[in-house]
């Protein structure tokens, strides 16, 4: 679930997507017929859907034309979350056993990251690109993993289990829950992570916290 620059909320289900207009809160204004239950789904920079499935396909829809074009990828396994980078040159497609499979704007495979770091897969429930496509970042149980696109390596895990000499990270509400929400800052340099309970805070890209930053909580969001 999403909203979109003119504040229409945009929301996945079973085999659509649906569109409400917040604005009236009077339903959903349109619906994106997508055939297969729909996974995950992001927009591309010219405007249109792309949509992952549970049966591994890649579906496009055209909200000028409503139509869809689907580009099937049913032998590479199913898909659990997809991301768009903000170039429109790339989509990432990760699945339930880690792996993340990479294409062009049209759909076209072009190379596949994962397992992680520790060669074990976990499954990928949401994804981001950052600003400038060169990372992204992969939440996966509870690790975020950081991955080098060019070089389609992963280049650092951001743990979210404490160790048991960690005692800052044994009482952050980050870890005993999970985060809910990433994303990075605009200079691609960070990446924020939001807590359950408010708490917000900064990584590096080589997956250590940020010492410059300090964990905000909801009264600094205003929330």
């Amino acid at each position: 679930m999403d909203f979109l620059p003119d504040g229409t909320l945009e929301g996945a289900g079973p085999g659509a997507v649906r569109f409400l207009d917040t604005s009236r809160l009077s339903g959903a204004r349109h619906v994106a017929a997508l055939g297969a239950d729909v996974a995950g789904v992001d927009f591309l920079r010219g405007g249109e859907l792309v949509a992952g499935t549970s049966s591994g396909d890649l579906n496009f829809w055209y909200p000028e034309s409503d139509s869809v074009r689907s580009v099937e990828h049913a032998q590479g396994g199913p898909l659990s979350a997809v991301a768009t980078n903000r170039q429109g040159t790339m989509i990432a497609g990760g699945g339930p056993d880690g792996r993340i499979r990479l294409f062009d704007a049209q759909g076209n495979p072009t190379g596949e990251l994962g397992p992680g770091l520790d060669g074990v897969g976990e499954c990928v429930t949401r994804m981001r690109f950052s600003p400038d496509g060169k990372t992204l970042a992969a939440l996966c149980e509870n690790t975020i993993r950081l991955w080098d696109v060019a070089a389609k390596k992963s280049r650092a895990v951001i743990n979210l289990t404490p160790k048991p000499d960690d005692k800052a990270a044994v009482t952050s509400p980050l870890v005993r829950q999970g985060a809910i929400a990433f994303a990075f800052t605009g200079a691609s340099d960070l990446l924020a992570t939001m807590e359950p309970a408010g708490g917000l805070r900064l990584w590096r890209l080589d997956g250590t916290p940020d010492r410059k930053s300090t964990r905000l909580n909801s009264s600094h969001l205003g929330i």
